[in-house]
């Protein structure tokens, strides 16, 4: 008699993230269940380090403008917290409000880190073959440039060429994660081309 198959729930109450919004996939392997990703690692940079490529380009999905030399801090929509009762159980908000609320900040931490990793890296690299390229300019010795291009071999990657496209503008009431009505996606694929048209849009490049 074979072992019975666990029951898997094919329907998740959506609070507006992605794992919980989609259903349940069955996986190969009875004791496992997929759901879509994008809680730990929303924006794989270190994958794609890996795979040592010349140029990474990132397509975010949320509203993100550069004002300044770096990433901005926070891409998370503001709301008017005027609405919300003092009492956190009061009838102007509840628990799944500032449950979806958490998951933002959440996500959006997690994927601005991701970027700023990066870009790090970047930096770091980059350094690496400015010391590397004044050695071979100068009176440097032998064991000096062996040991700069053992710490250059050391890091597993090269420098990449990173640009970031993010929508310039929200979509949508409160920018909902679970609105796909036709007409606002094709206004946001209209968007993101005119983002991609100008260079100057980008929210990072180089």
């Amino acid at each position: 008699m074979g072992a019975r198959e666990p029951e898997i729930p094919r329907e998740s109450p959506g609070v507006g993230f992605d794992p919980v919004v989609f259903p349940f996939v069955r996986s190969t392997t009875p004791r496992d269940v997929l759901v879509d990703g994008g809680v730990r690692n929303i924006t794989p940079m270190s994958s794609a380090f890996d795979a040592r490529p010349d140029e990474i380009y990132v397509l975010l999905t949320s509203r993100l403008v550069r004002d300044g030399p770096e990433l901005p801090g926070s891409g998370v929509q503001e709301q008017n917290y005027q609405q919300w009762d003092d009492n956190w159980l009061g009838t102007k908000v509840g628990g799944f409000d500032v449950l979806k609320r958490t998951l933002e900040i959440l996500s959006d931490e997690i994927y601005l880190d991701d970027l700023r990793g990066a870009l790090s890296w970047n930096s770091v690299l980059k350094s690496i073959n400015d010391v590397l390229a004044a050695a071979k300019r100068g009176p440097v010795s032998p064991a000096m440039r062996k040991a700069l291009e053992h710490l250059q071999q050391s890091t597993g990657k090269k420098r990449v060429s990173i640009y970031v496209l993010a929508p310039r503008q929200w979509f949508g009431t409160n920018n909902s994660a679970t609105d796909f009505s036709p007409a606002l996606i094709a206004e946001a694929i209209e968007h993101g081309y005119q983002v991609a048209a100008d260079r100057k849009k980008w929210l990072w490049g180089g």
